[in-house]
């Protein structure tokens, strides 16, 4: 909760409700709310940042500048893996198991940027780009070091037929003022 103090209330699909306004909640998990999670606008919100999301539901602004941490993270390993499993699987069975396993690592990595109260902004491949909020870098470098240990359990993925593929991440972090804007409409 201190970790996203200031920040407001919604859920990502099957993710944890993140608070996110200043413990005041909203969206479709909220008390009296009458916003069901299978809304459209529920189901858009998985695809806005957090606190974009935020601002939209509360009629707000993001702020232009704003000052914290940015934590970019990428993980090896899964061009690899996709090889691996659709070579021995095909694209049908090799899809389902690839997606499995790639949604068990995400499942992990969520939960721990949220645990710290980062802000996902973005996905690009198995690369991701997190906003902490008015941090001066220790909840940032606090979850990066947790999303190294999650990625732990990762290091050797085991196929269905014996064969193994390793994964790990790096983990770069930032800190300092930003300017805010929104690109395209």
């Amino acid at each position: 909760r201190e970790a996203n103090e200031g920040i407001g209330t919604f859920r990502l699909n099957r993710y944890p409700t993140i608070d996110m306004r200043d413990g005041e909640a909203f969206g479709p998990e909220a008390p009296g709310s009458s916003m069901p999670e299978t809304s459209i606008i529920a189901q858009l919100l998985a695809y806005l940042p957090p606190d974009r999301a935020a601002a939209i539901l509360g009629h707000t602004t993001l702020p232009k500048t704003d000052k914290g941490a940015v934590l970019f993270s990428d993980i090896s390993g899964f061009t690899p893996l996709t090889e691996a499993v659709f070579a021995r699987f095909g694209p049908r069975r090799g899809g389902e198991y690839f997606t499995d396993k790639l949604n068990a690592v995400y499942d992990a990595l969520i939960s721990e940027v949220v645990r710290f109260g980062g802000c996902i902004i973005s996905f690009a491949g198995d690369a991701m780009f997190v906003w902490f909020a008015g941090d001066d870098g220790a909840r940032a470098i606090t979850a990066a070091v947790h999303l190294q240990r999650a990625m732990e359990k990762f290091a050797r993925v085991e196929l269905p037929d014996g064969a193994t593929v390793s994964l790990g991440m790096k983990v770069a972090v930032a800190t300092g003022n930003v300017r805010r804007f929104a690109v395209g409409d």
